[in-house]
């Protein structure tokens, strides 16, 4: 199987004015710092939950499709299936449930490609909240170590508003 991933949107699931209000800073001096635990918040989210928080284009080349065919990051929506022989068509030779991360082919198909789309087109508000909270965290939190302070993980944390997404 050979996964060629493209992504088509740069739009990124939080702007920076919402991660300022979020934070409390009115200022521009972190300006560049804030985009990048953007970035990398964003990483772990998509890492955590083998999602795309972002839109992306995609095309999955499965040497023998039969059966349930499990596409990466969720969320997709089929575009076209083919085999060197042509295109295969919906509902005849392969279903796709709706936003699902599978396809079911009916019958057996050799060398098929798919073509699809994944990411969230909209980002649900409780991803939001927790990119919001990790990022929080990264600006406050700058190194893994703190001396002379106790800390405790919040009963309602970024792993929970995560959880129900991870595929």
């Amino acid at each position: 199987m050979l996964l060629y991933l493209t992504k088509q949107s740069t739009d990124l699931p939080v702007d920076i004015n919402e991660v300022k209000e979020h934070l409390h800073i009115e200022d521009t001096l972190d300006d560049t710092y804030i985009y990048s635990l953007i970035e990398s918040a964003i990483a772990y989210i998509e890492q955590k939950t083998k999602r795309l928080l972002t839109k992306h284009y995609a095309q999955f080349l499965v040497e023998q499709a039969s059966g349930e065919v499990y596409l990466p990051y969720g969320n997709i929506i089929v575009s076209a299936a083919r085999t060197e022989k042509g295109n295969l068509t919906a509902n005849a030779d392969y279903v796709v449930p709706f936003l699902g991360s599978m396809v079911k082919f009916n019958k057996s198909h050799l060398n098929v490609t798919i073509d699809f789309d994944c990411g969230y087109q909209t980002i649900p508000a409780d991803i939001k909240h927790a990119l919001l909270m990790i990022i929080g965290t990264m600006y406050e939190q700058r190194i893994d170590v703190t001396f002379g302070v106790q800390s405790f993980k919040a009963h309602f944390s970024s792993e929970m508003l995560l959880a129900r997404h991870k595929l």
